[in-house]
């Protein structure tokens, strides 16, 4: 699910496209529940595209920082690590990635 779809429900290919917010709010406070019970610990990380490329400088971006989608990535990896080693170094952890396919809708254009 991508939040951005659900909440805006607009497109011909929209699988939330005509939900009220009635429903969107029953789901996603189902989907709160479920996150709840199943998850724990969640870490994420904005960059802002317009200041990655302004501040970080070239050596960092050769060293496999090239733009600020693989910055977050590597960081958020970073600090589920970091936590791991404090809290559960002997136990197994499950990554679960997604994307859309470039010029999707809601997908970012750069």
């Amino acid at each position: 699910m991508h939040t951005s779809e659900f909440v805006d429900g607009r497109g011909s290919k929209n699988e939330f496209k005509g939900w009220s917010l009635d429903k969107k709010q029953l789901v996603a406070a189902r989907l709160r529940q479920i996150i709840k019970k199943r998850v724990l610990k969640g870490f994420a990380l904005g960059v802002v595209k317009k200041d990655y490329d302004e501040i970080v400088p070239d050596a960092l971006k050769a060293k496999g920082f090239e733009n600020h989608y693989t910055y977050a990535i590597r960081r958020v990896l970073g600090m589920i690590d970091e936590w791991r080693q404090k809290n559960m170094k002997e136990e197994p952890i499950e990554y679960i990635f997604d994307w859309k396919r470039k010029r999707s809708p809601g997908s970012p254009r750069n």
